[in-house]
């Protein structure tokens, strides 16, 4: 039903949301406080800043921080559509 078919729609998006909390978390420390200040809205420079960091370290730490995180959610979210 409708409902129902809503109501897993919301179970599906709030095992996501876990799943990409956990994968954030279990960053190493300057990539997590890189991505987290990212997803706050801050710009590269601004992060660069606030962690007394290079802008090419922002850069790099980004880079490396989402290659990780998108294999753990591609993974994560695989294991979810076929539970």
């Amino acid at each position: 039903s409708e409902g129902s078919a809503f109501f897993e729609k919301q179970i599906f998006k709030a095992e996501i949301a876990l799943n990409i909390r956990e994968a954030v978390k279990n960053l190493p420390r300057q990539q997590k406080k890189v991505i987290l200040l990212n997803l706050m809205g801050l710009s590269n420079e601004e992060i660069a800043k606030t962690l007394d960091i290079s802008v090419n370290t922002v850069k790099l730490q980004k880079k490396v921080a989402y290659v990780k995180l998108r294999k753990k959610l591609k993974d994560a979210v695989f294991s979810l559509l076929f539970l």
